[in-house]
């Protein structure tokens, strides 16, 4: 209702009181006649003379001051086509009023009086929908846009973004106020819905390596990207050391994998200490959002490489050292034994 009341049939659009918002009212006595059957107002042509008439009698009121109404037939209107249709040319060629789109009255149309904030009831806050089935509703929303997000737009079929389009409006029918009346269902239709998401978006995932050891101070990380989509994808993997302080790794660039296929890409890392950590692998969409469940696994830093160089840098010495003691004494023996040239000069002596 207005702030101030008037006495006349006040625009349909004006300021909500106290908000920046645009209050949109509809007109009761035109939306009833619109949702009153045509048979119960006479027939067609009296139904849409009524509707004239009231039209008129508004513009008689100020015949000054141009309004907008807003008309808003009930949610599950099911009306005759061939009535609205004709009742819809009656009004075009009134010389009185002019049919507008509700963008046209929101922005442009007259603007009425301020409107009073309306009161919500107990008992509407009762029948709303659980929050828990609007979380789910968002959750979809979000592996819809990632999965959209890494199918390629060259190679995409009309197939695949007709069934992009169908799941879009299975989560715009998992908010429906209809589900008021049957809570259960509807929080059944949402799941399912993103079960189905969830399903075609780990058709693109990630493999993981397993326990991996790395031996030396550097070294490559290896990570699987598997499509086992019908359509090209393009996605971006994320690696992420826990604690990071110890191991510094390299983000691969995006990557386009073909139908049916898998790479696996070397991460490069460079570790700072030895010990043991995480490494946690998410698949990303091309502008870094996630995409999937991530995949975890453990590394572990050893170094040994630059130690095993110095133990057999450290051997080989050893081993020479030891030849050349064999060498010394060997020599020493053989100028002793009884016989030998150095043996008979002794005994000269």
């Amino acid at each position: 209702a207005p702030v101030r009341s008037v006495t006349y049939t006040p625009s349909g659009a004006g300021p909500l009181s106290g908000t920046g918002l645009t209050a949109v009212v509809a007109d009761s006595v035109l939306s009833n006649l619109l949702a009153t059957s045509p048979g119960r107002q006479g027939g067609p042509a009296l139904a849409r003379q009524r509707v004239l008439a009231e039209l008129a009698m508004v513009g008689a009121e100020r015949p000054s001051l141009q309004r907008s109404l807003v008309i808003v037939p009930p949610r599950r209107w099911n009306p005759d086509p061939v009535y609205v249709q004709g009742l819809l040319r009656a009004v075009a060629a009134a010389g009185w009023v002019q049919l507008v789109s509700l963008s046209d009255l929101t922005s442009t149309a007259a603007q009425g009086p301020a409107r009073q904030q309306p009161a919500y009831s107990a008992g509407a806050r009762s029948r709303e929908l659980d929050a828990a089935q609007y979380a789910d509703v968002r959750a979809g929303h979000q592996r819809l846009g990632a999965l959209s997000a890494v199918i390629s737009t060259v190679s995409q079929p009309a197939a695949v973004a007709d069934q992009l389009k169908s799941y879009a409006e299975a989560l715009l029918r998992s908010e429906s106020a209809a589900w008021r009346s049957a809570r259960a269902a509807g929080q059944a239709y949402v799941r399912g819905t993103v079960d189905l998401l969830v399903r075609q978006q780990r058709r693109v995932h990630l493999v993981s390596p397993g326990a991996v050891t790395l031996a030396a101070r550097s070294g490559k990380i290896p990570v699987t990207v598997v499509n086992d989509m019908d359509q090209q994808v393009t996605v971006r993997v994320g690696v992420q050391a826990v604690p990071p302080v110890r191991l510094k790794l390299t983000q691969p660039p995006p990557i386009t994998l073909e139908p049916h296929s898998s790479t696996t890409l070397d991460i490069a890392a460079e570790a700072t200490t030895n010990g043991s950590l995480l490494v946690v692998a998410q698949l990303l969409t091309v502008d870094g959002r996630p995409y999937g469940d991530p995949e975890t696994f453990p590394v572990q830093i050893t170094g040994l490489g630059a130690v095993a160089q110095l133990v057999v840098v450290g051997a080989l010495l050893l081993l020479t050292a030891a030849l050349v003691v064999r060498v010394v004494r060997a020599v020493r023996s053989g100028r002793r034994r009884p016989g030998s040239a150095a043996s008979v000069r002794g005994r000269a002596r």
